[in-house]
């Protein structure tokens, strides 16, 4: 079955997933050079090629190709994690980013990686990301930019709902792992 796009499109989101690291590395380097706006124009695009790699991928044939997919879904989750990291200590480190955001950043990211690894080891595995996980990243990224940009007060109203769209997020997943029937350990 031949889907709505060529394989160009879906070539284009895998090649845009596997440069996003290379984009974090980039941001890390603005952070690092006390270029900090321009940091958040990086922080920015790095989102919106976060958004459109998965959407370019999936829109298009190679979407059928189950390994391909797969290969790419583990790269942009892996390089996602650790441009999110990277960019966040940075911050730490050059931008005085108070080390309680990247805690909490941090915290949500390793809760969220709990519930879904849990969640492979049951007959029902969360594939997707929730919206409301979705949205907690999206607010990840604008305390970032707040940081970067506007200060402290414009990062605290985006912790704070990082903390509350997290915690919506991961009871959803909980209500997903409830339905699911007990781990079978080997």
């Amino acid at each position: 079955m031949e889907n709505k796009y060529g394989k160009i499109t879906g070539w284009f989101g895998f090649v845009l997933t596997m440069v996003k690291p290379i984009f974090g590395i980039a941001v890390v380097y603005l952070v690092a050079t006390n270029s900090s706006k321009t940091a958040a124009v990086g922080i920015f695009i790095i989102v919106v090629a976060d958004i459109f790699d998965g959407v370019m991928f999936r829109a298009s044939s190679l979407a059928d190709n189950y390994r391909l997919g797969r290969i790419r879904r583990v790269a942009d989750v892996i390089g996602d994690r650790l441009v999110v990291q990277a960019v966040l200590i940075a911050m730490v480190f050059f931008t005085d980013l108070p080390v309680r955001f990247y805690l909490i950043a941090t915290a949500r990211e390793l809760g969220i990686a709990g519930i879904v690894g849990y969640s492979q080891l049951t007959k029902n595995p969360i594939k997707e990301p929730n919206m409301a996980s979705r949205v907690a990243v999206a607010c990840q990224a604008a305390m970032a930019i707040c940081w970067l940009t506007a200060g402290f007060t414009a990062s605290l109203v985006a912790i704070a709902l990082l903390v509350g769209f997290g915690l919506i997020g991961g009871w959803q997943y909980s209500q997903v792992l409830r339905k699911a029937p007990e781990p079978q350990l080997a």
